[in-house]
C-alpha cells in the first residue's frame, strides 16, 4: 500500500486502492492524488490557485484538468473551478509570487521570503523566522 504525506498536516496518508481522495485521519482535511499509468497512486500536483473572493494564491491540488480551467481542492478542504491563466505551478510559485505567512497559525499573514522547502522556513519581513506548512503560505502574483 502507497503512504503519502497530509498537504495539511503532513501525517501519513493511506489511500484506498483507485482513490484519488483521501480524508487525513489526523487532521481531517483531504488530499487530492494522482493516479499512475499503472493504476497506483501518485504524487500530488501542487500548484497555487487564486481564490477570487479574495484575490490571493493559495495551495491546492488539482483534482480534474478541462480545456480552459481546472478544479482544484484548496489544502483548506474547499473545491472550486479555477481558470487556467489563475493557477501556478509550486515550482514557479516560488519563483514569481510574494508570499504572506499565517503568523503562528492564528489568522495573521504577514510579508517574507521563503528562506528553504524542505522544511518549510520562511523569514518575515520583520526578522521573525517560522517553520510552515504550506496550507499556511499564500501569495500574490508580482
Amino acid at each position: 500500500m502507497t503512504v503519502l504525506k497530509c498537504a495539511m498536516c503532513g501525517a501519513s496518508i493511506s489511500p484506498e486502492p483507485g482513490a484519488t481522495l483521501a480524508r487525513c485521519e489526523f487532521c481531517g482535511s483531504s488530499t487530492a492524488f494522482e493516479k499512475s499509468p499503472s493504476g497506483g497512486v501518485g504524487a500530488v500536483r501542487t500548484v497555487f490557485a487564486r481564490w477570487a473572493p479574495d484575490g490571493f494564491y493559495y495551495p491546492a491540488t488539482i483534482i480534474e484538468e478541462f480545456a480552459n480551467h481546472v478544479k482544484v481542492l484548496f489544502l483548506d478542504g474547499v473545491d472550486s473551478m479555477i481558470l487556467k491563466e489563475h493557477v501556478v505551478e509550486l515550482q514557479q510559485a516560488y519563483k514569481t509570487m510574494r508570499f504572506e505567512g499565517n503568523w503562528q497559525n492564528q489568522g495573521f499573514f504577514y510579508t517574507g521570503k521563503i528562506a528553504s522547502h524542505e522544511p518549510l522556513i520562511f523569514n518575515y519581513d520583520d526578522g521573525d523566522v517560522e517553520e510552515l506548512m504550506l496550507v499556511q503560505l499564500r501569495g500574490t502574483k508580482l
